[in-house]
């Protein structure tokens, strides 16, 4: 599953990490990329301006909103996103242990 396919079915993964990326190389340049393990993935409310609470998933690679409690939506999944991305760019962590305790790693 894509992210895009994901969140078209209203569906918010919530444990984005390198361990849930799977990337395969299928012939020459063509690259196929899928998430894994929905262990605690669940559906998005179907109210727009309704938002989850649940704190889960792994603490370096979650939002701010989902730490400090404020409720999110799609966008926690972008972020892990871009906090995997940011990690394998440069082989640090968006959070450090000094944040609140926010990358126990």
């Amino acid at each position: 599953m894509t992210l895009d396919f994901m969140h078209t079915k209203k569906i918010l993964h919530r444990d984005l990490k390198p361990e849930n990326i799977l990337v395969s190389e299928l012939s020459g340049d063509n690259v196929s990329v899928k998430v894994a393990d929905f262990g605690i993935a669940d559906f998005l409310p179907d109210d727009p301006c309704s938002k989850m609470h649940m704190k889960c998933g792994t603490p370096c690679y979650v939002a701010p909103e989902m730490l400090n409690n404020e409720g999110y939506r799609e966008k926690l999944d972008i972020f892990s996103l871009g906090s995997i991305l940011f990690n394998l760019a440069t082989g640090l962590h968006i959070f450090s242990e000094d944040d609140n305790d926010a990358c126990l790693e």
